[in-house]
């Protein structure tokens, strides 16, 4: 018949290996048929493939396609294969009619074709592998296996000359993807250009649109962000101290008289008249030796509280925006005085710079980083759902501020432990008394200067923030102060049984971060064995950071079998190695001499000797229990400064729980290795202490390392890492013995806030109505719905309204209510 074509016949075996023949990737026999496959792939060609193989090769692709209809890329492709050829007309037996093809097969013209653009972004964003249609050369694939319901179909080209296929067009010679079997190169191009004259495609412009909204949205963030007002620089007098040309003067330097108050606060022991603040790893003095620091009295609290107070109500009426910006100048300091900050640290409290950089610099710039970027959004009022009698009402909370807040903080992170809680604090629109340790009053004051310093930089008063330096005497008129709304205690144990006692008066309420005896539980499986050279690492920085005073620190290594002895071997040289040192004084040579080589100390020093014999103690106890100790154990007097406070890095092996000191929070340089015969055991042995602050655990082994996650009590865990205060996004504080409340991320900041509820109308002509049987007084005269029986029927009948589960209950309630009105 003169214009009709039957397409029947063609050798199977060719067209198959053709069809192999693209380019491909994969394993086997399952090869994926790449896009720029397309050219090489004729679907009219396809299309005279025989029925024999229809039942071997054909059906089963076919299959898997119609089974997966809830991808629109069949039927794409069906209106490919047939719109695409041209509008023909087609005919096809009953016997053909799939109710999945009919509906294409039936169809007497195609008046609109499919968007090659279209087509290529679907069959590239669904498919994966041949066999199950997922190849992105799925439209020749799926015409080859519709040839079974193809092979008797009649196609006979169109009448109307005005369509899409030029005059004289010959499909064999002309289509852009006849057979080629060295690879058509310009297939591609041709296809492209293809996409261009059928238009742009819906789902492109679809995903263009989404990708362009959220880019303009982060934009819009970023503008927002920049329209407010920019950091100020500012300037703050540097001590002398932190001049490399500062030498100091040492404990010999000064009069018997200071020399005594020295050795005194050295064990703890202060003195009233004045502070004198120490280097303890060098012993050298700070600030003025002669007048030293003035110990507050109970009337200088109650300035610094009143001082407090006035500030505040200015404050706290300020916007989130204006406390950004102060958070920003802070944040801005810090990045260009990264040093001087360091420095202080080290001065004060005996550490290394490197530790400083890790506990003080780092985590401090990720704190205000992460406030100025999401604190408004934890402190912004928050909905909650209602119920169905009070469908009505709109419920809220709201984050408003508390007054001012009290910080106690410890002496391991002078500048970290400072401003963290002044952050919180000040953001949340409070004013903060900051009471630091005795110990590092000394870079107290500079600190508090800096944040000060960007106060009044902004505009702000500066007694928004106060620094009181009193003695554990006057402590107690502090911290039990009814202008104090709410304390942060960060020390120890003992400690925050009489703060607490002392806040319980004004019924004030405290966060307690106490101390910790941290386990990291080393599993033994065989991924973990060959990462214990990293593992080594982190449990050598877990131990010794900043001496071992860091109450995150990890104070129980707990390792399996299969651990154990190779920890010990790793890790006994590195201990061994370990020097001790002043950093500042080191590295701060003369280095016009010829001889001079700075010395860059691994660890430093403990901010004082009266934990010393205690140490030494426990030590010996352990040993003569059992414990072997391969290295340290003693006190270590420095040849260069034998006024510093070190104990040497120790190794004790063998510790089981039994033993003093794996119960005990040392705060020391001592790695503590205890083995464990399985993970129940680990997880044991974990358990065994008063404490519960941080954790973690090396393995992988998910179930094992779920199951300690999930049963090893402690505030927070680290999965093979250590700390998890550099997230600061997350709450940091401990249960058990370790304290209770949480500061750090939103918890932190709401922490700091009243949480007030507030409920109110939805709809401004919906309000609360008392009904007449239940409105005072209940009595009013005879009958049931007036004696007061009705009102007890109808109050049956709310709450059956309410909390009935079926249908019927909730019906029997409103009749209730209804015949009681």
């Amino acid at each position: 018949m003169a214009g009709s074509t039957n397409f029947s016949g063609g050798n199977t075996k060719n067209r198959s290996e053709h069809i192999k023949a693209g380019p491909c990737c994969g394993k086997g026999n399952r090869k994926r048929l790449c896009w720029n496959g397309l050219p090489n792939v004729v679907i009219p060609e396809m299309l005279q493939i025989g029925p024999e193989a229809s039942s071997e090769v054909r059906y089963p692709v076919l299959r898997n396609c119609l089974r997966n209809r809830r991808s629109c890329v069949t039927s794409i492709l069906l209106e490919k294969i047939i719109g695409q050829l041209g509008q023909w007309h087609i005919s096809a037996p009953p016997q053909y009619q799939h109710s999945f093809v009919k509906h294409a097969l039936e169809t007497p013209r195609r008046e609109k074709t499919v968007k090659h653009s279209c087509l290529k972004l679907w069959v590239r964003s669904k498919c994966k592998t041949v066999e199950d249609m997922g190849s992105r050369d799925a439209s020749p694939i799926l015409a080859w296996g519709l040839k079974p319901y193809l092979n008797h179909a009649t196609f006979e080209p169109p009448t109307d000359r005005d369509s899409q296929l030029p005059s004289g067009f010959n499909f064999a010679q002309d289509s852009p993807w006849r057979c080629d079997t060295e690879g058509v190169t310009g297939g591609m191009d041709t296809f492209n250009s293809l996409a261009d004259k059928f238009g742009d495609c819906t789902a492109t412009q679809l995903l263009t649109a989404v990708i362009g909204v959220v880019l303009a949205a982060y934009i819009l963030k970023q503008f927002v962000f920049s329209c407010e007002a920019s950091p100020v620089a500012y300037q703050v007098p540097i001590p002398l101290e932190l001049s490399n040309n500062w030498r100091g003067k040492t404990w010999d330097d000064v009069s018997p008289a200071d020399r005594e108050i020295l050795k005194g606060q050295a064990i703890g022991k202060w003195n009233d008249a004045k502070i004198l603040s120490y280097c303890p790893a060098d012993g050298r003095l700070l600030g003025d030796e002669t007048r030293g620091i003035k110990p507050a009295t109970p009337e200088d609290i109650n300035l610094a509280v009143r001082r407090a107070e006035a500030a505040q109500l200015k404050w706290q009426n300020t916007a989130f925006a204006e406390r950004r910006r102060v958070l920003r100048t802070l944040l801005k300091y810090l990045l260009e005085h990264q040093d001087e900050i360091a420095s202080a640290c080290c001065l004060d409290s005996g550490k290394t710079k490197v530790d400083a950089a890790f506990g003080e610099v780092l985590v401090t710039a990720e704190k205000l980083k992460w406030t100025i970027d999401h604190g408004e959004e934890s402190l912004k009022t928050d909905r909650r759902p209602t119920n169905l009698l009070m469908m009505y009402k709109r419920n809220t909370v709201r984050y408003e501020p508390l007054g001012v807040i009290l910080a106690c903080i410890a002496w391991n992170y002078p500048f970290h432990n400072l401003i963290s809680p002044v952050i919180s604090s000040i953001f949340a629109g409070n004013s903060v008394i900051v009471k630091p340790s005795e110990h590092t009053a000394w870079s107290s004051g500079f600190f508090c200067d800096i944040i000060r310093g960007a106060l009044v930089a902004c505009g702000h008063p500066e007694d928004l923030v106060q620094t009181v330096v009193c003695l554990p005497k006057d402590a107690d008129h502090l911290t039990s102060h009814a202008g104090i709304d709410h304390i942060i205690f960060i020390g120890s144990r003992p400690v925050a049984h009489h703060v607490c006692k002392s806040a319980a008066k004004s019924l004030t309420p405290v966060t307690v971060e106490l101390g910790g005896k941290d386990p990291g539980v080393i599993l033994d499986d065989p991924t973990t064995i060959k990462s214990l050279p990293a593992i080594t690492s982190i449990l050598m920085r877990a131990v010794f950071q900043s001496a071992g005073q860091n109450c995150v620190g990890m104070e129980r290594v707990i390792a399996l079998p299969g651990t154990y002895n190779k920890i010990i071997d790793a890790v006994t040289p590195r201990i061994k190695a370990l020097r001790l040192g002043s950093v500042l004084f080191e590295l701060r040579g003369d280095v016009s001499d010829p001889d001079y080589k700075p010395v860059t100390p691994d660890m430093g020093a403990l901010i004082s000797e009266k934990s010393f014999d205690e140490l030494e103690t426990l030590i010996a106890e352990a040993v003569k229990e059992g414990a072997q100790l391969i290295h340290g154990g003693k006190r270590y007097n420095h040849p260069k400064y034998p006024n510093g406070h070190y104990f040497m890095p120790t190794l004790l092996a063998n510790v089981n729980t039994s033993m003093r000191i794996a119960n005990t929070e040392l705060f020391a340089p001592i790695f503590l290795i205890m083995p464990a015969t399985d993970v129940s055991d680990a997880i044991r042995i974990a358990n065994s202490t008063p404490y519960a602050l941080g954790a973690s655990v090396f393995g992988h082994r998910r179930h094992d390392v779920e199951r300690c996650v999930s049963q090893i009590k402690a505030g927070m865990v680290s999965i093979n890492d250590f700390g998890t205060y550099y997230a600061v996004s997350l709450p940091f504080g401990g249960v058990k013995g370790s304290g209770y409340g949480r500061f750090g991320g939103a918890e932190g900041l709401r922490n700091l806030s009243n949480m007030k509820a507030v409920c109110e109308d939805r709809y401004p002509l919906i309000q609360t109505q008392i009904p007449p049987t239940v409105d005072y007084p209940i009595q009013k005269g005879d009958g049931v719905k007036r004696d007061g029986r009705g009102a007890w029927d109808m109050c049956k009948g709310i709450v059956e309204t309410g909390y009935q589960p079926s249908l019927a209950g909730k019906v029997k309630g409103v009749s209730r209510i209804l015949r009681n009105l």
